[in-house]
């Protein structure tokens, strides 16, 4: 990822001689992306209501707090931090004017189109088009080449973000939950252990394994590859880029 979004960055600075390049390279890994990232099954009222917030507040709070990276992920983590860092100005111009903060937009950036700017922050896929994956023709008005901002704006408001303005620790952990899906709570590992969602939890020592390999495709064996919310979150904490929540 690193080598792939140095090379995009380096090729749109170079103008109109690196396009065809930097577009490739954004297609190599949007496709590395979608490989790794799957949304889960959203509860049905025939398989269970989507949980209410008050209900996982504790929950979310408590796992936060005991939540470790795994040594063995740290440095992935790290670099997804330096990411964020770098690209904190794009995420405070969109979060600026929707009232919330810019580690949540990065963070759903992140988990949605790992870092690519060539890509909505609906699910990852390419600008060129309104969205083909779950949610699909968004936005309603899209003539390209629109700026990306404007999608990750509508990204944003179809979810309702933007007309919150409690942005707890418990509140982001839940939309973040929400964005990705709530179908892992009614799941188990290969091991028959309750699996909570790598959204939010891999490569803390709050999950094992289990994992929508595709959106809806359900493999309890699978380790996801995909850095998450609280490890980010958590070390954006402790190199004291965002303050204690």
């Amino acid at each position: 990822m690193p080598q792939l979004l140095d090379l995009i960055d380096k090729s749109d600075r170079a103008g109109a001689r690196g396009r065809s390049v930097a577009e490739e390279a954004a297609d190599l890994l949007g496709n590395l992306h979608r490989a790794e990232r799957g949304h889960a099954e959203d509860l049905v009222p025939t398989r269970g209501a989507r949980p209410s917030f008050d209900s996982l507040r504790g929950e979310y709070r408590a796992m936060f707090d005991r939540c470790r990276v795994e040594p063995r992920y740290r440095s992935n983590v790290d670099e997804h931090v330096e990411f964020l860092q770098r690209f904190r100005p794009r995420y405070e111009n969109v979060g600026t004017a929707l009232e919330m903060p810019w580690y949540f937009i990065g963070i759903i950036h992140s988990l949605e189109a790992g870092f690519n700017f060539r890509t909505h922050l609906h699910n990852g896929g390419s600008l060129s088009r309104r969205t083909v994956l779950v949610p699909k023709n968004r936005p309603e008005i899209w003539s390209p080449p629109n700026d990306r901002e404007s999608s990750a704006d509508d990204a944003l408001r179809i979810k309702s973000f933007h007309e919150h303005k409690n942005w707890s620790l418990e509140q982001m952990l839940y939309r973040w939950e929400l964005y990705n899906g709530f179908g892992y709570r009614n799941k188990r590992d290969s091991e028959g252990r309750l699996v909570y969602s790598p959204c939010l939890w891999s490569f803390s020592d709050q999950y094992r394994r289990g994992k929508y390999v595709r959106d809806g495709v359900w493999d309890p064996s699978y380790v996801s590859q995909q850095c998450s919310a609280c490890a980010m979150l958590k070390a954006l904490i402790t190199g004291g880029h965002v303050a204690s929540l």
